[in-house]
């Protein structure tokens, strides 16, 4: 008998993210370091959680734009997330994410609200400024919205 789709999913996750656990933070950063959305659309890529339309933001080639959006209009640019989200995902129960699951958060002691993705058992998988690409535990987050995305072939 094989494996489910969760623990399939989740050993990819683990197998993919591994590549980026250790890297540092750069804000704008792509390859060697990774900022939140960089880390996100790269590994959501690597999964086939997405399909990046070219030149759009959440894509390499429109990730500067983003940045950029980010620094000036944080409002708008979360915004687009969402919209972003919504049209290529669902919307699940905090309680139900699965490794693979994009997470909207902050920190409870304080700070803005990021994006990471679920790495299952409890954490959360992120670039963050003063740790880089590392798991942290959801008992520290205040979780707002969890989304599922769609794999490719289903969008």
């Amino acid at each position: 008998m094989g494996k489910s789709t969760g623990v399939k999913k989740k050993l990819r996750l683990a197998q993919v993210s591994s590549a980026y656990v250790g890297k540092p933070f750069e804000e704008g950063g792509w390859g060697n370091s990774y900022d939140c959305s960089s880390f996100l659309i790269s590994i959501a890529d690597k999964l086939g959680l997405h399909k990046s339309a070219e030149g759009s933001l959440f894509s390499k080639e429109g990730h500067g734009k983003l940045v950029d959006l980010w620094n000036t209009d944080r409002e708008e640019a979360m915004r687009m997330a969402m919209d972003y989200l919504n049209a290529n995902g669902e919307q699940v129960a905090p309680m139900r994410m699965r490794p693979g699951d994009v997470v909207i958060f902050s920190f409870k002691q304080g700070g803005e609200t990021t994006f990471g993705l679920c790495g299952g058992n409890g954490h959360v998988l992120g670039s963050f400024i003063n740790k880089g690409v590392t798991l942290v535990k959801t008992d520290i987050l205040d979780i707002e919205k969890v989304f599922r995305l769609k794999k490719e072939r289903e969008v």
